[in-house]
């Protein structure tokens, strides 16, 4: 198989992907990158998360992680509070809210997972998400 066949494939499975967790994700009224923001910032530390760190970890732009906080803040899904050491910082963490939305979207992403992985075994799925962390620094 040469790059190009490659590179196609790889778009192709990642339409796919991203269109079957965006339907999944309808019922809760949330995107894609607004759900990955969601995870990054429960994973982060107790006390929030920075834009920026937030910009990183999602490897966006700063921009876009304030547009997606934006739209989260009136669904109640996250709050901010200035950083105590840069007042001009914000630090960004869930609602409980926006922690019942993940957790009851996490049922049925673990679904989704079981199906489209049904063919594969444990060690598989293991190569392809250790392929796709080396895939993500490449450049």
């Amino acid at each position: 198989m040469n790059m190009y066949e490659i590179c196609l494939l790889h778009a192709r499975s990642d339409r796919a992907l991203r269109a079957k967790i965006a339907g999944l994700l309808d019922a809760s009224k949330i995107t894609m990158m607004e759900w990955l923001l969601l995870g990054v910032v429960a994973g982060g530390p107790s006390k929030g998360m920075t834009m920026s760190e937030i910009a990183q970890s999602l490897h966006v732009t700063l921009p876009q992680v304030t547009a997606l906080v934006n739209k989260l803040l009136p669904l109640k899904l996250v709050k901010q509070k200035s950083a105590s050491n840069d007042r001009r910082s914000r630090l960004v963490s869930l609602t409980s809210k926006g922690e019942l939305v993940l957790e009851e979207n996490k049922k049925l992403l673990d679904t989704a997972r079981g199906e489209i992985f049904a063919g594969a075994s444990e060690d598989e799925i293991k190569v392809y998400i250790k392929l796709l962390g080396d895939l993500s620094v490449i450049a």
